[in-house]
């Protein structure tokens, strides 16, 4: 039987609560059956940025989706050509397994700047998208041929940022908006010092 699968993407570096609400917003949303949420091995646009090894990444999703019904974490993107261009990602995905459906999940700051990805108009051809709205979007700022794919998930964002938290892991300072399961593992492995 076919399956609608969501598709989360990102860096994850690190995880932290923001984006296990917005991964719930997706699932709760009743649109799809599943959702995969996938670090990405090279992140295109994190060149020239120190980004965390995949392996660890992984871990630290696993520890802060532990226990949370339909929602995977997956290594798909690990073995495909680098850079990991979503487009290329969602044509492996449907080429093996050709009898689901895959929705790229987005919050709407992404979807509002989706046509300066790879290969955007085929991407956009590609797939559907699954938009969680952020205080202040209006569907109506999106071009009519990426509006017309978009279904919109309501969504009460966190304000947060890996870039900040880490920042503050640096400087030993706390972190609630990274669930406790994943500071004490960050702690154990001393990451982000």
């Amino acid at each position: 039987m076919s399956k609608r699968l969501g598709i989360l993407g990102g860096t994850f570096d690190p995880v932290h609560k923001g984006h296990v609400t917005i991964a719930k917003a997706f699932l709760d949303s009743g649109f799809i059956d599943e959702l995969w949420v996938m670090p990405a091995p090279d992140p295109p646009h994190k060149r020239e940025q120190d980004v965390t090894s995949f392996d660890i990444r992984q871990k630290l999703l696993k520890i802060a989706f532990e226990g949370i019904h339909h929602i995977y974490i997956s290594s798909f993107e690990k073995d495909l050509d680098k850079p990991s261009y979503t487009l290329r990602t969602i044509r492996a995905l449907k080429k093996q397994y050709p009898d689901d459906q895959f929705i790229l999940c987005l919050g709407s700051d992404s979807i509002l700047h989706i046509d300066s990805w790879f290969h955007a108009d085929e991407l956009i051809k590609e797939t559907i998208f699954l938009v969680a709205y952020r205080p202040g979007f209006n569907p109506e700022e999106l071009p009519e041929r990426i509006r017309n794919k978009c279904h919109f998930v309501e969504h009460s964002p966190i304000n947060v940022s890996s870039t900040e938290l880490k920042k503050k892991l640096k400087a030993h300072r706390p972190t609630p908006m990274i669930p406790k399961a994943v500071s004490e593992e960050i702690n154990k492995l001393s990451l982000y010092q």
